[in-house]
């Protein structure tokens, strides 16, 4: 029987529950899974097939209303297990007399969350006070889909309709609180330039950055196939019906005989 080995990263919202995680490219489907189409389908492919809770695979509608703070976490879960305990960021540095590359180091679990709201109460400056739900990930698939403004956007999320006078100041002000309530959607890390010692505040897409090095795990997968297809002349579906620990073990002796 094919064994899996699964690490555990904490529920987001959920007191004492954890997924069980697999690491990503180790499967059929995880080739099947369209890493450069646009993010939040590749999100969503990557979580319900890598991640179970209490023994359960996911389902697609499930995953989709997951809020984006909750879809991050199980996607850093994912790219922890797969990657391991970090990611290196290149970014530039911002000096104008330098310009340097420099690589960040992003440690994932030090972007673990253990909360998860759902909604926030947004104070508004007359006074009022108007429910502000916190987008899904649904919200992200219809927003794309119907290539939704950003003042429709807030006016979706908003649990009253909002006043045409003062949509401006409402809008910067929900934009704001989801800032204040979710910092991983709009991150920013001061570092400092190694060559010329400047400060900068270089901003990282987690979301982008981890199906990024995601995208080179999937490669690496489709060469394995494609090596042992080669060697062996089996199909796709009998390479990755293999454990990835033996199957690693038949590419080195092929390698072995190709070199």
């Amino acid at each position: 029987m094919k064994q899996t080995a699964y690490t555990r990263w904490t529920i987001p919202g959920q007191v004492d529950v954890d997924w069980q995680v697999r690491p990503f490219a180790e499967t059929l489907d995880d080739l099947q899974v369209d890493l450069q189409g646009l993010a939040p389908f590749a999100t969503t492919g990557i979580l319900c097939g890598c991640l179970m809770q209490e023994g359960e695979t996911l389902q697609q509608d499930e995953v989709w209303s997951w809020t984006i703070n909750r879809r991050l976490q199980g996607l850093l879960a994912v790219t922890h297990a797969t990657c391991g305990e970090s990611l290196v960021l290149t970014a530039q540095c911002q000096s104008p007399t330098c310009g340097q590359l420099m690589d960040l180091p992003l440690q994932l679990r030090a972007f673990a969350r253990s909360e998860d709201p759902r909604q926030v109460d947004l104070h508004l400056s007359d006074g009022t006070q108007v429910g502000l739900r916190v987008p899904t990930g649904e919200d992200q698939r219809t927003w794309l889909q119907t290539r939704t403004t950003t003042n429709r956007m807030v006016e979706d999320l908003l649990s009253r309709p909002w006043d045409s006078q003062t949509a401006t100041e409402t809008r910067d002000a929900a934009d704001a609180l989801l800032a204040e309530s979710d910092p991983l959607t709009t991150l920013e890390i001061e570092t400092h330039c190694p060559e010329c010692g400047a400060s900068n505040l270089v901003p990282v897409d987690l979301e982008q950055q981890c199906l990024c090095s995601l995208v080179v795990w999937q490669s690496r997968l489709l060469d394995q196939v494609h090596h042992l297809a080669l060697a062996y002349h089996w199909t796709e579906a009998e390479i990755l019906a293999i454990p990835a620990s033996r199957r690693r073990l038949y590419l080195d002796r092929v390698m072995e005989v190709w070199q």
